[in-house]
């Protein structure tokens, strides 16, 4: 293996979204040690402080693509598969290129190693539940956001005619001193209903209230604003109206008197029925979504092109085709129990080994942990005893609390538990083997809620509908070789009564 020529690859994001994982320095010195260890050759190291949810964001990511690429490297050193890509398309670049042989080895401080021979399910497991890993990471925000509106603060930029105001962590809002009575003023010309929106937005012009960015307010703004429930006191959050802890702007009086001044302007909205696959597909022309037509009086649902965009040539495509071709999507996920129970055996397998090797090195770094804190004891003791300056006593106390806090952040991402990626693990091959009965005998509801947890793309072109797997089930759709449990039969469960030869 002394061919091998090796980039050292370290990214981190931003602290507050990554508090568990080690540093861009620890990172590195953990490589080198390896390499120190096993006599591996690195002609670079590269770092980066970027996220690596979204493809071509990372400079210094596709640098190391180029370097690969022209041979000037072949094998890459990184803490850990999640660091190297956190988006399905990179991680896809990178798997192509270790089949391909471009990247001979990915080895990690952990104990990991892929060639190109080796077994890339576990790789495409580590970049798909990263990917994940970065997606509940909002979660986590929208968390912390949950518990400030469950305080009844409001939870966004101030709205116009509110200011922000308190420490950071518990802001909450209040009414501001002009703008809110401009805004008032807006409500009462409002609430005679005689006025256009094109009226109002010049009399918002007019008494000088302008939007955030400082500039006159347009109608849509200011039909906005006038059917906000904020200004008697209320906001949205996740689809729930919470009383919030602040001053209402307006009487409810007054804002009720709007509402039905500006009902009468109106015309109702129909609303259409059976739309469940309505938002999940595109068109592949125009990129607009497709919409749900039902022709009532001939029992037949259709799905077009909402040609939002302008002209658009596509035709639609019959309810009944649609999910023929859900169905045949959905088949192409299922796994045969046998290879499902063989996969689980291979995966606790290696989850029982990671186990015990992460318990190794947290074994470790305890020790080496207290060993850090006993030397600051005695460093305190001679301080006390004066027999060091307070000058030495603080640059020792520096250096050890430097090492402490590299012990600590790499002991807390060995803490961090293999129990999750098996978890994930089996979540996925549960849903592979559920696939069957869904395909069987699901609603249509099931087969939709299916699709959307599986597929990242679904497009509409020329009459058909081209699904795109997620991380990792496109492993399962791409397999070179696979016998179907349905053998021939139709992936369409309604046709199966008026045709019983396709279910033998």
């Amino acid at each position: 293996m002394n061919d091998l020529k090796y980039i050292v690859y370290a990214r981190k994001s931003s602290e507050a979204k990554e508090r568990q994982v080690a540093s861009i320095a620890d990172q590195k010195s953990e490589c080198r040690k390896l390499a120190e260890t096993q006599n591996l050759i690195i002609v670079y190291e590269l770092e980066e402080s970027k996220s690596g949810f979204k493809p071509h964001k990372r400079v210094q990511f596709h640098r190391m693509l180029e370097l690969l690429n022209s041979h000037e490297a072949n094998g890459i050193l990184t803490w850990k598969p999640d660091r190297l890509s956190r988006n399905p398309e990179e991680g896809g670049i990178l798997l192509q290129m270790l089949q391909d042989g471009i990247i001979k080895e990915i080895k990690t401080p952990l104990g990991e190693t892929y060639t190109q021979d080796s077994d890339h399910l576990i790789l495409q497991l580590h970049f798909g539940m990263s990917n994940q890993y970065s997606r509940n990471l909002s979660q986590n925000v929208k968390r912390g956001l949950s518990y400030k509106t469950q305080r009844g603060e409001y939870f966004r930029m101030a709205p116009l005619g509110y200011e922000n105001f308190g420490e950071i962590g518990k802001r909450n809002i209040r009414p501001h001193e002009m703008e809110g009575q401009k805004v008032k003023k807006l409500f009462e010309l409002a609430s005679e209903g005689k006025y256009s929106f094109s009226l109002l937005k010049e009399y918002a012009q007019d008494i000088g209230l302008k939007n955030k960015s400082g500039r006159p307010l347009s109608k849509s703004q200011v039909a906005r604003l006038l059917v906000d429930h904020v200004y008697i006191g209320y906001f949205v959050f996740k689809g729930e109206r919470i009383k919030g802890v602040f001053k209402q702007l307006i009487t409810d009086s007054l804002f009720y008197k709007v509402q039905e001044a500006l009902t009468d302007r109106n015309r109702p909205r129909l609303r259409m029925k059976g739309n469940l696959f309505n938002g999940l597909i595109k068109c592949g022309e125009c990129g607009c979504s497709i919409t749900t037509t039902v022709v009532k009086n001939r029992g037949l649902t259709y799905h077009n092109c909402s040609k939002k965009r302008g002209h658009c040539s596509q035709r639609y495509l019959r309810h009944e085709k649609l999910l023929e071709y859900v169905g045949g999507y959905l088949n192409q996920i299922v796994l045969d129990p046998e290879i499902v129970r063989l996969s689980l055996e291979l995966l606790k397998a290696k989850h029982l080994h990671e186990t015990s090797t992460q318990a190794q090195r947290r074994t470790m770094s305890h020790n080496e942990e207290e060993i850090i804190r006993t030397k600051l004891s005695k460093l305190l003791t001679l301080r006390l005893s004066d027999e060091i300056t307070k000058e030495e006593y603080l640059t020792q106390k520096e250096i050890l609390n430097k090492e402490l806090q590299h012990i600590s952040s790499l002991h807390r991402d060995y803490s961090e538990s293999s129990d999750s990626w098996l978890e994930q693990s089996e979540k996925f091959l549960d849903t592979c083997l559920d696939a069957k009965n869904i395909v069987l005998f699901g609603t249509e509801e099931e087969k939709r809620n299916l699709l959307l947890f599986t597929s990242s793309n679904r497009v509409l072109k020329d009459g058909k509908l081209v699904i795109t797997p997620k991380t990792p089930y496109d492993l399962v759709v791409n397999l070179p070789s696979r016998t179907s449990w349905l053998g021939d039969r139709d992936s369409n469960p309604n046709n199966w009564d008026q045709n019983p030869e396709s279910c033998r």
